[in-house]
């Protein structure tokens, strides 16, 4: 589901795609729950959520994806997306990126 979510993300078919990310994010893939909370964050291809679509990518970047732990690191380090601005939680965050675990993009 995952890949065909990947395959079908473009004009005209982002939300089937959404749908496949959404779903592949519900039998607990990683990857898929960084695509489907940033989708639901910006309401590509599916309705604006920004509460889940934080809590999808919080839980991406708990199960070490690359690209949710850069998200939640900018975040901090800029306090946006309703995240305390910190210079300490950005540093902890972006040094999670040298765990040997870490999912790739």
């Amino acid at each position: 589901m995952f890949f065909l979510g990947c395959e079908l993300d473009q004009e005209p078919t982002v939300a089937e795609s959404s749908r496949y990310f959404q779903e592949a994010a519900a039998l607990g893939h990683t990857y898929a729950k960084w695509c489907h909370g940033l989708n639901m964050l910006s309401g590509r291809g599916v309705d604006r959520n920004e509460t889940q679509g934080l809590t999808l990518i919080r839980e991406a970047a708990a199960e070490k994806f690359e690209g949710a732990i850069q998200f939640l690191s900018h975040a901090y380090a800029q306090g946006s997306y309703g995240f305390p601005k910190s210079t300490e939680l950005a540093a902890e965050w972006w040094a999670k990126l040298k765990d040997k675990d870490v999912i790739p993009f």
